[in-house]
């Protein structure tokens, strides 16, 4: 019997061995656990700070494209653009700056254009300077005595003063001396030549009377009416003559100028205008212009030879306009005084 109850301890002892064992697997168990708990927390930490650097950087970015296209709108705006595009719409302002850009490129042109044609005209003398030009040019023969009577040769008259230099010249614009208008005045002057010691018009033939029976105490007008009282005698005061040539249009001095052509003065070129103006027959038209300078060299005779004196000059061209008539501009007058007087 005692032998009988020994078998019955081992199976309780059996028994405990099973729960061992099932500890040491769920304490394994356990740690596995804990293990992977720990590894999952790691990698979600992991996650979640890559996440976050991640989301930073993203706003980072975003902040940095948002501060640069404010930057490039202001840029924009302040060059004149408009910032953000937005729908557009049609205004008509391109075609408005296209057109307002048209007619400014033609308003410069004009402009410029109209101030090229006024200065064109206002400085272009080119045939009265010519005439210039011809005058003081260096003569073929420089000695003396005929060196001075071949420069005012040149002109229409050779009471012309011998200037060599007139590099300053200001010439004015030409202007109409009506001629045509006078043609009666003239014609009628054709049977008259202005005497040399009395300002009157009269026939060659009638000097000698006219010297005679010529009261000095009274008006050349006042002797004239005497003259001609009985109507034997044709003679016309010279204060008369311009008179009438001044109701045609003349000026006094243009007048003057052109009665010069009567005296014994014409130059070998103005020698033709001189024989026609006496027969009667008149031009349509002259042109004059004035002309003056600061810096002109008049020739001087200094006993054997020639000097050029600094002088302040001045002076008027003229040229003949019509049928048959010499069109070139030549000096009919030409007067000079010191400089600074």
């Amino acid at each position: 019997p005692p032998v009988a109850a020994k078998p019955a301890v081992e199976p309780a002892a059996t028994a405990i061995a099973p729960n061992g064992t099932q500890r040491l697997a769920g304490q394994r168990l356990n740690n596995a656990q804990e293990q992977a708990r720990r590894s999952l927390a790691a990698n979600l930490s992991s996650i979640a700070e890559q996440a976050l650097r991640a989301e930073e950087k993203k706003q980072s970015s975003q902040r940095l494209k948002k501060q640069s296209d404010r930057l490039a709108r202001q840029q924009a705006e302040r060059e004149g653009g408009v910032g953000d595009i937005g729908p557009a719409v049609l205004t008509g302002y391109g075609q408005r700056e296209a057109r307002n850009s048209l007619v400014w490129a033609l308003g410069c042109g004009g402009v410029i254009g109209l101030v090229t044609a006024i200065t064109l005209l206002v400085t272009w003398t080119g045939p009265r300077r010519a005439a210039l030009d011809d005058y003081t040019e260096p003569v073929a023969n420089n000695s003396h005595g005929y060196r001075r009577q071949q420069i005012v040769e040149r002109g229409w008259l050779t009471t012309v003063a011998p200037v060599t230099r007139m590099d300053d010249v200001r010439i004015a614009d030409a202007h109409d001396l009506p001629l045509g208008s006078a043609k009666d005045i003239f014609a009628e002057l054709a049977a008259l030549q202005p005497l040399v010691d009395k300002p009157v018009w009269a026939a060659s033939e009638a000097a000698s009377e006219i010297a005679r029976r010529w009261d000095g105490k009274k008006s050349p007008a006042d002797n004239v009416a005497a003259l001609t009282k009985d109507g034997k005698m044709v003679a016309l005061a010279h204060a008369q003559v311009i008179a009438r040539l001044e109701e045609t249009g003349i000026e006094t001095e243009e007048a003057e100028l052109v009665l010069r052509f009567y005296g014994p003065n014409a130059s070998p070129a103005g020698a033709e205008i001189a024989k026609r103006l006496r027969a009667g027959e008149v031009p349509d038209r002259a042109e004059i212009a004035s002309f003056s300078g600061m810096d002109g060299k008049l020739l001087m005779d200094h006993g054997g030879h020639y000097k050029q004196w600094p002088v302040e000059y001045e002076g008027r061209l003229l040229r003949f306009v019509g049928d048959g008539w010499p069109g070139e501009w030549r000096i009919i007058e030409l007067r000079t005084r010191s400089r600074g007087q």
